[in-house]
């Protein structure tokens, strides 16, 4: 089972315009700092943040760690936004990344070692669609860390999308122009890759908590489940996955 954080300082709520969710600023115990989600979000969220993120992690793409982290009531009592929008218990952590900007599409015109095209790949995988950039702007969910200069994926609470639009994905998603790993030449490398990250979703399942799971008369709190995403994640073996639209100009 994942290590668990204990969370020893609550410095603030993101500001406004950073995400539906603004998750809280926090400090734990290993003196690093995290964004925490738990009372902002639904519990599908969460699950949906750990399964998609220790994936995105475990198959070797730049995502931010994540971390199960431990909210003391001590910490919120006598503070209402902590109390009503934290809450305390067992959250959610991404580690804050740092020396970090907000990616414009300047930092994307390239893709030479294949990543961004892996990452848009991966993406269409877990039917994670909020991550539009255009020149009018968006809302990527991407950073971009200065050293060594990179793309981090960050916010995956809006994957395994049971209302995943393909063609809505195919034209506003930032790393829409690499589609590098579409190559029929790329195809066996890439259904080797997505069968690994296959491979270890029973593990990542195993690691969450029962309390983002069950409520506590035992029932579950939302309708997806190990199931449902084993058939979706299995899509890879489908030839239409492999069919993306074709975008706009």
């Amino acid at each position: 089972m994942p290590e668990i954080i204990d969370i020893v300082a609550i410095h603030g709520r993101t500001a406004e315009g950073t995400g539906v969710s603004r998750p809280f600023r926090c400090e734990g115990e290993d003196g690093r700092d995290y964004f925490v989600k738990l009372n902002n979000v639904r519990h599908e969220c969460l699950v949906k943040e750990w399964v998609a993120g220790r994936l995105a992690l475990e198959m070797g793409l730049p995502a931010a760690s994540v971390q199960q982290v431990r909210v003391p009531v001590e910490l919120i009592k006598g503070h209402k936004e902590y109390e009503t929008a934290l809450g305390h218990g067992l959250a959610f952590g991404s580690l804050k990344v740092e020396a970090s900007d907000r990616l414009v599409l300047e930092f994307i015109r390239e893709d030479a070692d294949g990543v961004l095209s892996r990452i848009l790949l991966f993406d269409w995988w877990v039917r994670n669609a909020d991550r539009t950039l255009t020149t009018c702007g968006g809302n990527p969910n991407f950073l971009w860390e200065m050293n060594p200069g990179r793309v981090v994926m960050i916010d995956h609470d809006n994957a395994f999308d049971a209302e995943f639009n393909s063609t809505d994905f195919r034209n506003l998603h930032a790393l829409r122009g690499h589609l590098g790993a579409w190559n029929p030449n790329s195809r066996p490398e890439m259904i080797s890759w997505l069968g690994d990250g296959l491979n270890r979703l029973d593990q990542i399942w195993e690691e969450i908590p029962e309390e983002w799971l069950y409520d506590s008369y035992g029932d579950s709190r939302f309708e997806l489940n190990m199931t449902a995403l084993k058939t979706m994640l299995c899509s890879f073996k489908r030839d239409d996955f492999w069919f993306i639209p074709t975008s706009l100009p």
